[in-house]
């Protein structure tokens, strides 16, 4: 508020008074990061931090929402992926949301991307029988492989002699 009062140097005279709303600023998201930031899997586990800032003064509350395609995966500052919840090349954004004690809002948001992984062996390859082989004894190759994004590996089986490939495919004779 304001109060004006007239003077003629003797004697105060006529007083007015004015007041106007000082409204609430909205607070700012000042930065938004994910770690890791590379090297992500499907069974990484993700962290969020959000800073923001409030020219009215005070810390604005920080919340989180992660989503995948649209979808909401979390709603705190941290992520465990699993691969039912993302797939190699997903995007997985985070969005940080500022409040203040206004309830005034801001919004950012970071993206990292989900890399495929080479699939693993979780048995060793074997050739049966693996004794008492001669000339036309058909051959059986069989190994275990499993692809941590999606869970099945393709099988790709060359059959060599020394250096010269003789054969592809799971059996040889």
């Amino acid at each position: 508020a304001c109060t004006v009062t007239t003077n003629d140097g003797k004697a105060d005279g006529n007083t007015l008074s004015a007041t106007t709303t000082v409204e609430n600023t909205d607070p700012t998201i000042d930065s938004v990061s994910i770690t890791p930031d590379s090297g992500i899997t499907t069974t990484t586990s993700l962290s969020c931090l959000g800073n923001a800032s409030d020219v009215d003064g005070g810390s604005p509350a920080i919340s989180y929402e992660w989503t995948v395609s649209g979808n909401v995966v979390g709603s705190t500052n941290q992520l465990n992926l699993t691969p039912s919840m993302v797939s190699p090349s997903d995007t997985v954004t985070c969005t940080a949301t500022a409040t203040d004690s206004n309830g005034g809002t801001a919004s950012d948001s970071t993206g990292v991307t989900v890399e495929n992984t080479d699939p693993v062996f979780t048995a060793d390859a074997s050739i049966t029988p693996d004794t008492g082989v001669i000339t036309g004894t058909v051959l059986n190759c069989s190994a275990v492989a499993t692809d941590i994004d999606d869970g099945s590996a393709t099988l790709n089986y060359v059959w060599l002699n020394g250096t010269n490939v003789i054969g592809s495919g799971q059996t040889a004779t």
